[in-house]
């Protein structure tokens, strides 16, 4: 664990701008995406004016049309983890990802990236679904439920996405198939389980800060590179075992 942090933190020493433009690249071609998305929704505005359509909030169309537009967005979305993943391990060898090079690599791996997430989230409906509906129903009512039920609900999405990282680390930054991603994400938790959560624990805080307005900044500019690229490291070396 500890040698894997080292290695992410010394070649962040070295060469921190390689790290750093792979963030921008991220952040960049994430608001593209975004401004794509709400570009495709006014399309839909444009064109059922000309066409003289009701285009209200609750008309079935428009419904129809946010919910393409939405599908659209988290297909090609978590494309870009990959992309960053893969720029960020091209970071740990001194290699620089360019531009286009960023894009090409993100779309073509959205659709296994998709799939994993969808994944991730049927398995997280399907465990956290009956508590909370059993809270809802039964234990509302109860006085401190609601902070047992929260505990639990978040300790249950910690554990989640702590069992599927190795796989999105494997499809983004090693370009690994589904269940090649998922084999190999399992084996390493089943052998290295406690060294890779040390350093989850450590980039969990930091993905949760950059969310946080000019925090994310000196985060995703710095800290969260690192403990991103640490993960990488060890998935790296697990890899040629």
């Amino acid at each position: 664990m500890m040698l894997s942090l080292k290695k992410a933190f010394d070649r962040f020493s070295e060469h921190p701008f390689l790290f750093m433009w792979s963030s921008l690249l991220y952040i960049g071609f994430q608001l593209l995406y975004i401004l794509s998305a709400v570009g495709v929704f006014l399309i839909y505005f444009l064109f059922a004016s000309v066409m003289g359509f009701n285009t209200g909030v609750d008309e079935i169309q428009t419904l129809a049309a946010a919910a393409f537009v939405v599908i659209l967005f988290l297909f090609f979305s978590p494309g870009l983890n990959a992309g960053l993943a893969n720029a960020y391990f091209n970071s740990l060898e001194n290699k620089k990802t360019a531009l286009a090079d960023f894009f090409r690599y993100s779309l073509s791996r959205a659709p296994v990236m998709f799939a994993i997430m969808l994944l991730r989230e049927v398995i997280f409906l399907m465990v956290v679904g009956p508590i909370i509906a059993l809270y809802i129903y039964v234990l509302a009512e109860y006085e401190y439920m609601d902070i047992l039920a929260g505990i639990v609900v978040l300790t249950l999405t910690f554990l989640i996405h702590l069992v599927f990282t190795p796989a999105f680390i494997y499809a983004g930054a090693f370009g690994m198939e589904v269940f090649g991603a998922m084999r190999s994400g399992f084996r390493l938790l089943r052998f290295r389980h406690v060294y890779f959560l040390g350093l989850y624990l450590i980039f969990a805080p930091l993905w949760l800060l950059s969310f946080i307005p000019i925090i994310q900044l000196i985060t995703m500019f710095g800290l969260y590179p690192i403990g991103y690229s640490s993960m990488i490291a060890m998935l790296d070396k697990e890899k040629n075992r």
